[in-house]
C-alpha cells in the first residue's frame, strides 16, 4: 500500500481489528461512536483514515492488553470501560 492510499482511508483489516475490539472495551454502541467524534471528529470507523485508525487500533490494543504483534487479531481481556478510553 502506497502513501496515498494510507491517507485515504482505512482498510478492511484494520475495520475489523477496530470492530473486535469496540465489543471488549465499549458498553454501548453510543460510547463507541462518542469517542471516535471526540478523538477523531467522525462517527463511523469506516471515515478514519489509514493513520487514524492505526491510532485507534494501538490505543484499543493498550485497553484490551492486546498485543498487535501477536498476529492472533484477538483481544485478551474483556469489561474494559470505554470511560478509560477517553483522556489518553
Amino acid at each position: 500500500m502506497n502513501r496515498a492510499q494510507k491517507l485515504s482511508g482505512i482498510t478492511k483489516g484494520q475495520v475489523k481489528a477496530i470492530k473486535t475490539a469496540q465489543k471488549h472495551v465499549f458498553k454501548s454502541d453510543e460510547d463507541y461512536r462518542f469517542t471516535l467524534s471526540q478523538n477523531f471528529g467522525v462517527n463511523s470507523c469506516t471515515a478514519l483514515t489509514y493513520y487514524q485508525a492505526q491510532d485507534l487500533i494501538k490505543r484499543l490494543a493498550k485497553l484490551t492488553n492486546y498485543n498487535t504483534n501477536s498476529g492472533s487479531g484477538r483481544p485478551t481481556s474483556a469489561g474494559v470501560s470505554s470511560s478509560n478510553y477517553r483522556g489518553r
